[in-house]
């Protein structure tokens, strides 16, 4: 890495290879981060990481990648799923064809069949030999096949891992987990999510009260973090305590930062002129002081938060949709609600990427949107800082800001929970709690 986290040199094992035998050399990684480039926003994610990226084969085995400026996320960006490789061949496909598995990758694992929100299939790579040190096993995986099968029903979920039907299951209720950890015959896989925690982020391009300052800070002011987490996972919740997780490197507790106030809340509301209402909500010239949430997530945090904005007269209305309809409702929504598990304090800025511009562009009154430049300015200096101490210090500084100008109002850390039967051992989560299945074996 150059000494300005701007340019990358790999220099890649000459022994791997994609499950189709084809090598996974430089020419295979400038395929993948190019076509990534091109695929843009039906990419976002990945593309983001990529932003600006001028990748080059310097021989078989070393790759260059080069940014406009300093990127220092990107090391930890080529170890995620998210920029995953596959075949040179593969990178040629339609974006469907991907979609619909139809692509050669590498790993202990390949696809076998994947039916859109029914089931995937993989079977084990009988001749993998490249784990690495973090891994027990340094062979074959033990598994043979691995089957994720979509259970809508929570209910018919944890009823099919107590028949014996299925091995594990995830995204249970919290009573229904601590009622697994408590049975004997099974046990509970969790870790906290780095990243960003769950939080609502208000648009300030949208002509809402929003844009005032006090009624951010009120709002911020009248969350009850402790509450919404402990409504959300029970006896193991995690309130946010900053911006980003605690198991996000450079973390730094804010938690002083996040205090709650009710009646400081109500004294900015009044200080600002918005009255309450007929039915307790403010009012101000006829304008009710109500926001709208569209949202596909589970509802119980958001529920709770709307029960706490209430009790300072702001009507917080909230409603549940699917994925794809809460994408193309996106631009009917007040604040958006969104976390991203990733194990690097840039997410941050990459999450800011997609206001900040907007905010600015839209020429707000400087004293009821302050900071606006300088918070893109520390977010920027931050990805390219390489002391650890200095750049948590970044971090820190902007976070502060971004809290007290109520530009985000965090609630609570996403943590991953598996229940899982004792016949299965050795299941794990990564370091950005996703599943892994190279040391996994079943007890028959």
């Amino acid at each position: 890495m150059s000494e300005d986290s701007s340019e990358f040199v790999f220099h890649l094992r000459d022994d791997a290879v994609f499950h189709d035998g084809t090598p996974i050399d430089a020419t295979a990684v400038k395929a993948n981060f190019d076509a990534i480039l091109e695929l843009g926003a039906d990419a976002a994610g990945a593309s983001q990481l990529l932003d600006g990226a001028e990748t080059s084969v310097v021989d078989d085995t070393t790759v260059e990648v080069k940014f406009p400026g300093p990127n220092l996320q990107f090391l930890e960006a080529t170890s995620t799923s998210t920029l995953g490789l596959i075949s040179t061949e593969s990178t040629k496909l339609s974006i469907e064809d991907r979609q619909n598995g139809e692509f050669v990758g590498s790993g202990p694992f390949q696809v076998e069949s994947y039916t859109a929100e029914q089931e995937v299939v993989l079977t084990k790579v009988p001749d993998y030999n490249l784990s690495t040190e973090v891994n027990s096993n340094q062979g074959a995986a033990y598994l043979d096949s691995i089957r994720f099968t979509q259970i809508d029903e929570i209910s018919v979920r944890s009823g099919s891992l107590t028949a014996g039907d299925i091995h594990a299951a995830s995204f249970l209720t919290s009573a229904e987990l601590d009622n697994f950890a408590a049975t004997p015959g099974y046990h509970v896989v969790e870790r906290t999510n780095p990243g960003t925690v769950f939080s609502l982020t208000p648009k300030l391009d949208r002509d809402t009260p929003l844009q005032e300052l006090a009624v951010r800070q009120a709002i911020q002011l009248a969350i009850d973090r402790e509450e919404v987490s402990r409504i959300t996972y029970g006896d193991d919740a995690i309130p946010a305590t900053s911006l980003l997780a605690e198991t996000t490197p450079l973390y730094t507790d804010l938690s002083d930062e996040l205090g709650l106030d009710v009646d400081a809340a109500g004294a900015l509301l009044d200080e600002a002129g918005w009255e309450p209402g007929a039915d307790g909500i403010r009012e101000r010239d006829g304008e009710r002081l109500e926001f709208t949430v569209i949202f596909w997530q589970a509802s119980d945090p958001l529920v709770a938060v709307q029960e706490q904005l209430k009790k300072i007269g702001v009507d917080l209305q909230i409603t549940q949709v699917s994925v794809s309809e809460s994408t193309a409702r996106a631009d009917q929504s007040d604040l958006q609600y969104s976390n991203v598990s990733r194990n690097e304090p840039d997410r941050l800025r990459q999450d800011f990427i997609q206001y900040l511009p907007a905010w600015i562009e839209a020429d707000l009154d400087e004293a009821e949107a302050p900071d606006l430049a300088e918070i893109q300015a520390e977010l920027d200096e931050q990805v390219g800082e390489q002391d650890p101490e200095a750049r948590q210090e970044l971090l820190a500084n902007v976070q502060t800001q971004i809290i007290d100008d109520g530009y985000r109002f965090p609630l609570y850390t996403l943590i991953s929970s598996i229940a899982v039967s004792d016949k299965v051992h050795d299941l794990k989560l990564d370091g950005t709690s996703r599943l892994t299945f190279i040391d996994t074996w079943i007890e028959q």
